[in-house]
């Protein structure tokens, strides 16, 4: 009688926290999200967990740091990438320049949707001392191969920057989770997204997620910058959609372009070509694109700094010997921009 009354007491026991075991998954994921790297211990405790959604790989969490820094810098590679390991990035020479405490946010293409997920009102991220987020616009960020995939390929940032501001919603961590445990989900994206052609200027562009190796830097160019931008571009909307919520937490949003390489990208199109563009229609493109983009943040308040044809040197482009269109520039290009961008945020003070 009493070894069935301890039999049944286990079965029930276990039963229940069988059945208590998605309730515990989730509490204890929510934990992990919000903690976002803070406390160490959290980490320990947490661990099996805290692998699964590894916040310390999560460029979300870096705004979990926040303390006394005036200046959020939202950027993408042209930040960091660089030969020489030991020189600084543009936020790291900003921060030099304007004496002014900046914490970078690096994030792939440096999609301005994806980055409006990062910011809400929390009591565990720090905004009170933000004056300023300053928003890398890299041109290249306005191709129809870019906006597209940014959307399926920074979905696991968006869902867990959606978590932390709303850890009631179940939803996103079920949808975050499907995302981590089933990658097929991904490639399949991926897959489909690769069998639509893009057109551009009448031109059907193949679009891989992946540079071919053997693509040819003229293809790159066109792809990159003969796209039309105009008031209803998703990059530029999304743009407005983050000042507005900016404004919410009295942060003043910054937009600066990235320097292009404007001359290489001209011989390129010297001569005729497949694509039937000059390097005078190339550039009246850039520049077409530029005035709409310009115009755009006039009408909507957004002070912008346009550094687009600041570099003539082809060489400051360190990797131009890839067959790609590259926006990396190198240590006396980096501090360029944040010099500029220093006295830009000098004029906007006075």
């Amino acid at each position: 009688m009493s070894v069935n009354l301890k039999k049944n007491h286990f079965i029930v026991t276990f039963s229940i926290l069988l059945l208590l075991t998605p309730f515990f998954y989730y509490i204890f994921s929510i934990f992990v999200i919000i903690n976002c790297e803070r406390s160490k211990v959290f980490k320990y405790i947490f661990y099996p967990i805290h692998e699964i959604y590894k916040p310390d790989r999560k460029v979300f969490c870096k705004l979990s740091k926040l303390k006394k820094h005036e200046i959020v810098f939202l950027t993408d590679s042209t930040n960091l990438g660089r030969v020489d390991q030991s020189t600084k990035g543009i936020s790291g020479y900003l921060e030099y320049f304007s004496n002014k405490k900046t914490i970078s946010v690096d994030l792939g293409g440096g999609n301005a949707e994806t980055f409006g997920y990062f910011f809400d009102k929390s009591p565990f991220i720090n905004f009170s001392n933000v004056k300023y987020v300053i928003l890398t616009l890299n041109l290249r960020s306005f191709a129809v191969t870019s906006y597209t995939a940014a959307e399926f390929l920074d979905s696991k940032d968006r869902y867990f920057s959606k978590i932390f501001y709303q850890p009631y919603k179940i939803k996103n961590l079920i949808e975050l989770n499907k995302l981590i445990f089933n990658s097929q989900l991904l490639e399949t994206r991926i897959i489909n997204w690769e069998k639509e052609d893009a057109l551009i200027n009448n031109v059907k562009i193949e679009k891989k997620i992946k540079t071919d190796n053997n693509v040819l830097k003229i293809d790159e160019y066109f792809k990159t910058y003969m796209g039309k931008v105009d008031s209803k571009h998703p990059v530029l909307l999304s743009i407005l959609k983050l000042k507005k919520k900016l404004d919410n937490m009295d942060i003043k949003l910054l937009v600066y372009s990235t320097p292009i390489n404007i001359s290489e990208a001209k011989q390129e199109f010297k001569f005729n070509n497949k694509y039937f563009v000059s390097n005078k229609s190339f550039e009246d493109r850039v520049v077409f694109n530029l005035s709409n983009i310009k115009n755009y943040f006039f009408l909507n308040n957004i002070p912008f700094l346009d550094l687009t044809f600041q570099i003539k040197n082809i060489k400051t482009f360190y990797d131009r010997d890839y067959n790609i269109s590259s926006e990396h520039i190198d240590y006396k290009g980096r501090k360029l921009v944040a010099d500029k961008l220093n006295q830009f945020i000098n004029l906007i003070e006075i």
